[in-house]
C-alpha cells in the first residue's frame, strides 16, 4: 500500500523551517548590501543600521548639494568667462 501522508505537524514545521531559513538568506544579504553601503561612505562609525542609514542619507545629500553647486557653477563659468 502507499505510504500515508505524513502528520499535519510535519508539514507545518518543514514551512516553519523553510521560512526561517529563507528569512535568514534574506537578513544576510541586507546585512552584506549595509556593510557595502558602509564602506562607501567616508569616515563611517555607526554600527547599528539606523544610524548607519541616517549616516548614509546624511551622505547623500552632501553629494546632491555639491553636484548643483556645481552645475551651477559650470553654468556660470561657461556663459560668463573669466567668472
Amino acid at each position: 500500500p502507499p505510504n500515508p501522508p505524513p502528520p499535519r505537524s510535519s508539514k507545518r514545521s518543514r514551512a516553519a523551517e523553510v521560512h526561517n531559513l529563507s528569512e535568514k538568506r534574506r537578513r544576510s544579504r541586507i546585512n552584506e548590501k549595509l556593510k557595502a553601503l558602509q564602506t562607501l561612505i567616508p569616515n563611517s562609525n555607526k554600527t547599528d543600521k539606523a544610524s548607519m542609514l541616517d549616516e548614509a542619507i546624511e551622505y547623500l545629500k552632501q553629494l546632491q548639494l555639491q553636484v548643483q553647486m556645481l552645475t551651477v557653477r559650470n553654468g556660470l563659468s561657461s556663459s560668463h568667462p573669466g567668472y
